[in-house]
């Protein structure tokens, strides 16, 4: 009964680690994210009316201003990639904390059994 007890402590301490690190992450997710798709969704505009209309852009050779700026979009949403690596690191972290519980509840029931006296056709 106590061993049932502790393991539920030890779990429940642990479900404040989970909100908190949700509540610590999740807007900065929610910003990248927004930001990344808002990127994705220029590049997407941009190359349409690119192919749309090259031959508007060969005939007033403004060909160079154009890839340069397709170059720079292009490169500014690759560098945009953080929303992912965050993703990453906030998944991680929960693993992290559900490791860290799990052993904890292992080593609290390991701990009780030891000091058990074992029983018979144990």
């Amino acid at each position: 009964m106590v061993l049932q007890l502790h393991a539920h402590l030890i779990v429940l301490a642990s479900l404040p680690i989970y909100a908190l690190l949700s509540v610590a992450i999740t807007p900065a997710i929610r910003t990248r994210l927004h930001d990344k798709f808002n990127r994705g969704a220029e590049n997407q505009a941009f190359l349409v009316e690119a192919v749309s209309g090259v031959q508007t852009v060969k005939a007033l050779a403004v060909e160079p201003p154009l890839l340069r700026n397709g170059r720079n979009s292009w490169r500014d949403m690759c560098g945009r990639a953080r929303a992912t690596s965050l993703i990453t690191v906030a998944g991680h972290s929960a693993t992290c904390v559900q490791k860290v519980t799990t052993v904890a509840v292992l080593w609290v029931g390991v701990s009780s059994d030891r000091w058990r006296s074992p029983a018979l056709g144990s």
